[in-house]
């Protein structure tokens, strides 16, 4: 009796496990082609907007090809810098990281999110921290690197995320804080809004703090070193 009803959890767990992963290959196919009508995030922060009676989303969609080299390679220099080497989960990268934190318990977190990884994280999940969303997270980023490639999910990355509070994607951030669109945004803007990555409703493009411009001296400096990376370039220019 114990054994029957053991079977039929398996095969109900199997279905809904099918179930969703067929639904999410559906939907990661949708967005091969087309944006994303909404993601989780931008939609919770316009659910807390409506709350608090703040202003809503500032978005604007713009194709990969009128985006300026120079924040792909900006947001690269930042945020992942082997994203042209990995499969959308940087294994070096974790293994880096947990040696570093495991030997500096007192000091800030040393994370290894990838741009495939922040991507997933913005289009197909919830705000929060735990290892079940981590796990979903990976899920989700080698799904999307195997269907998107890295063009499309550097295209994704750079229209979703958060470049300032409420100010979604990169052409909403240019006009926002350089009253000019994406495509011609110079090698210091685009240095400045990849330096506000970490925390975009903390951080301003415009900032001119000694530790901000260290940051976007620093990025300057690797988007330099990177410039000439063959995997790069065939991500960005081609």
């Amino acid at each position: 009796m114990k054994k029957t009803r053991l079977r039929r959890w398996i095969r109900i767990l199997y279905k809904v496990f099918l179930f969703m992963f067929f639904s999410n290959l559906v939907y990661v196919v949708f967005c091969k082609w087309l944006y994303p009508p909404i993601t989780l995030t931008q939609a919770y922060y316009i659910a807390e907007s409506h709350l608090h009676g703040t202003s809503t989303i500032k978005r604007d969609y713009v194709p990969y090809d009128s985006i300026s080299a120079n924040i792909k390679l900006a947001v690269i220099a930042s945020e992942d810098l082997r994203f042209g080497a990995h499969n959308g989960i940087d294994w070096k990268a974790i293994k880096k990281a947990r040696e570093f934190n495991s030997k500096h318990r007192d000091s800030v977190v040393f994370g290894a999110s990838t741009i495939t990884q922040q991507t997933a994280k913005n289009v197909f999940l919830w705000k929060g921290r735990s290892y079940f969303r981590k796990v979903l997270e990976g899920y989700f980023a080698l799904m999307i690197n195997a269907v998107w490639g890295k063009r499309r999910t550097l295209d994704i990355y750079l229209n979703v995320i958060e470049f300032g509070k409420g100010v979604y994607g990169i052409e909403a951030a240019s006009n926002h804080f350089f009253k000019k669109k994406s495509a011609y945004l110079t090698e210091e803007e685009s240095a400045r809004l990849a330096a506000c990555l970490p925390s975009p409703q903390t951080l301003n493009p415009l900032n001119q703090s000694k530790n901000f411009m260290d940051r976007v001296a620093q990025i300057k400096d690797l988007m330099a070193f990177k410039s000439s990376d063959p995997d790069l370039e065939a991500i960005i220019y081609q």
